[in-house]
């Protein structure tokens, strides 16, 4: 029967248009629907049509290449755009541009399609399963279990084809095990925050965290609580808010993929200093006679060394002081640091003597 309606659609595709010697074939023909029908029909007659013809359920080498043509169709005809160019202009419009005298279509160079009829597919289907019919989760009346694909006879997954074949027609069953990488919808990604110290940040650090997830047994049908360990291994230089992934280890099931587990990098607040970027902030308060007339800084770094750095210019509220070379590691480039910067406030004296306001302006004037 399948072969029989693809070679039937096959003949529809063959009833081309020829322009400049190339075939096209009319889209409207390939959907089976006729020029008036809207996008809701469109869709229907794609849904339709792509589980009929999907390959991996009928391997035939004319079932491929028209479940292409059924894809390709539904990317034009659901476009409001390419729809409107294929209606007015046909092929020659659709693939090569409408003529400079039209401008109903500004910037529309052409239509190619991708070549990917399983992205038009799973696009469609938005990673569902385009078989849920079969496997509808849902509480019969009367009971208090939860039975899955009851239509199947039971607790079996898009993975798991229920191993007594229990109401389960030879048809139904070549396409469990045909489909059945499209009943899979990978989980949702779950997000842990890893707080680490400046040092940490500025030195390396390898952290390992405890996490609890759920297992699959050996039958691939029930699941057990475990805990794991992962080990997070901190580069120096890396960044707050930095993402480490590890893919695929969040809760097993029957009929999901797993989902990713992700630390995010959350720096605790340091005693003295601040990062930005790869710079490390050393705020310093100074008195009005440093400002003035210059002053050595002790500054304690973060791997222990002391640096005195002198300061002979005149210091204003806010002003900065870069030591080249002296902040944090940079990921990716050994050996080489960000900058150090002092960032200076100035405190005035609160008061002043009128002997001490006649020298300051003898000074300054």
């Amino acid at each position: 029967m399948i072969v029989s309606k693809a070679n039937e659609l096959t003949a529809n595709l063959k009833k081309v248009t020829n322009i400049n010697g190339t075939n096209f074939i009319d889209y409207y023909k390939v959907l089976g629907v006729d020029r008036s029908v809207d996008v809701s029909g469109i869709k229907k007659a794609y849904r339709k049509l792509a589980l009929k013809y999907y390959p991996e359920k009928n391997v035939n080498e004319d079932t491929r290449d028209v479940f292409a043509k059924i894809a390709e169709a539904y990317d034009v005809l659901t476009s409001a755009e390419t729809r409107a160019i294929f209606d007015q202009y046909s092929h020659q419009g659709l693939f090569h541009g409408v003529p400079a005298r039209e401008n109903e279509f500004p910037g529309y160079l052409g239509y190619k399609f991708h070549g990917d009829p399983y992205v038009v597919f799973e696009e469609f289907f938005g990673g569902k399963n385009p078989f849920e019919d079969f496997f509808s989760v849902h509480t019969e009346s009367g009971h208090s279990t939860t039975k899955f694909g009851s239509k199947f006879g039971g607790l079996y997954g898009m993975n798991n084809v229920n191993p007594l074949n229990e109401g389960v027609s030879e048809e139904e069953k070549e396409t469990l095990q045909r489909v059945k990488i499209y009943g899979k919808k990978k989980d949702d990604s779950i997000t842990h925050e890893l707080k680490v110290t400046l040092e940490e940040l500025y030195f390396g650090v390898v952290k390992k965290m405890k996490v609890t997830k759920k297992e699959l047994n050996d039958d691939n049908i029930t699941t057990s609580t475990i805990e794991k360990i992962l080990t997070i291994e901190i580069q120096p230089g890396v960044r707050e808010n930095t993402l480490i992934t590890f893919k695929n280890e969040g809760d097993q099931g029957p009929n999901v993929i797993p989902g990713d587990i992700i630390f995010k990098i959350v720096q605790t607040p340091h005693e003295y200093f601040t990062r930005k970027g790869d710079d490390i902030i050393y705020k310093k308060k100074i008195g009005l006679v440093e400002a003035l007339t210059g002053s050595i800084q002790k500054i304690v770094c973060m791997d222990g060394r002391i640096l005195n750095i002198p300061v002979n210019e005149v210091v204003s509220e806010g002003y900065e002081k870069v030591v080249i070379g002296e902040g944090m590691p940079i990921l990716g480039a050994e050996g080489k640091k960000g900058n150090l910067v002092i960032s200076f406030s100035v405190e005035f004296p609160r008061s002043l003597t009128q002997e001490q306001k006649r020298l300051v302006r003898r000074a300054l004037s």
